[in-house]
C-alpha cells in the first residue's frame, strides 16, 4: 500500500468513526502526496515529449511536443516542492526554444543554494544548469561558452556524467572555432585542443554511458582524420 492509500485509509476510518475534524488532516496530507506524485509524472511526460520533438523531422510535431512539454514543466514549477523534480523541470525548459536561459539558470542556482546543504551535490547540480546555459551561449559565442564549461568542470565530482558533458562540450567549442577559422595553423590548434578535451571526456564518462562515449570517440576520430587530410 502506498502513502496516499495509507493516508486515505486513516482518513476513512476517522470519518466512519464520526471523527470528522480528525479526518481532515489525513485528507490534506493525501492531497499533498497526490500533488507531488502528479508533478513527478508530469515531469516524466515532459521529458518524453521533449525528446519526441527533438528527434522528429516534422516541424509541426516538434512544435506541438515542445509546447506540451513546456506546459508540463511550467505546471511542475507551480506545484512541486521536491528539489530534484524542480531542477529537472528547469533543465528541461532550458532545452526548449524561446525560453530565457539565463533567467532559468539563475532560478535553479537560487533554489539549490537555499535547499541543498551538501556542497558537492549542490555543485554537481549547479554544473548541470551551467552546462545547459553554456550550450545556449555556444550558439553565438563559443569562447564564452568554453569558459562556462571549464569553470563548472572545476567544481564537479570526477567520473560522473556531468563531468563528461562539460569537458565534451568544451571540446565542441573548439570544433566550432576550428570550422570558423581561416588560417590552417589556427584550425590545427583548435582541432588539437578539441581532441584533448574529448579524450578527457572519455575518461570522465562512466563505462555504462555507451552512447556518450561513442559520440565523443567519433568526434575524435573525425577530427584526427581531418587533421591528417586537410591541414598539411
Amino acid at each position: 500500500m502506498g502513502e496516499f492509500e495509507e493516508l486515505m485509509e486513516k482518513r476513512d476510518k476517522e470519518y466512519s468513526d464520526g471523527n470528522w475534524k480528525e479526518s481532515i488532516p489525513f485528507a490534506t496530507a493525501a492531497i499533498s502526496v497526490a500533488i507531488q506524485a502528479t508533478a513527478l509524472a508530469q515531469n516524466g511526460r515532459a521529458w518524453g515529449r521533449r525528446y519526441v520533438g527533438y528527434k522528429t523531422d516534422d516541424p509541426q510535431e516538434r512544435e506541438t511536443m515542445y509546447r506540451l512539454a513546456r506546459q508540463d514543466w511550467r505546471a511542475v514549477l507551480k506545484t512541486s516542492t521536491n528539489i530534484d523534480t524542480r531542477i529537472s523541470a528547469i533543465k528541461g525548459l532550458m532545452l526548449l526554444p524561446e525560453e530565457n536561459i539565463p533567467e532559468l539558470c539563475e532560478l535553479g542556482i537560487r533554489e539549490i543554494k537555499l535547499r541543498i546543504p551538501e556542497y558537492q551535490r549542490r555543485e554537481n547540480i549547479k554544473a548541470e544548469l551551467l552546462n545547459s546555459k553554456g550550450i545556449d551561449v555556444r550558439k553565438t559565442n563559443p569562447e564564452d561558452a568554453e569558459r562556462i564549461f571549464l569553470n563548472a568542470y572545476e567544481t564537479v565530482e570526477r567520473g560522473i556524467v556531468i563531468a563528461g558533458h562539460l569537458i565534451n562540450n568544451a571540446g565542441v567549442c573548439h570544433l566550432i572555432l576550428k570550422n570558423q577559422a581561416e588560417d590552417k595553423g589556427e584550425k590545427r590548434e583548435h582541432a588539437e585542443q578539441a581532441i584533448k578535451y574529448l579524450k578527457m571526456a572519455l575518461k570522465e564518462y562512466p563505462e555504462d554511458q555507451i552512447e556518450h562515449r561513442r559520440a565523443a570517440q567519433k568526434k575524435i576520430d573525425n577530427t584526427l582524420m581531418e587533421i591528417g587530410n586537410s591541414f598539411e
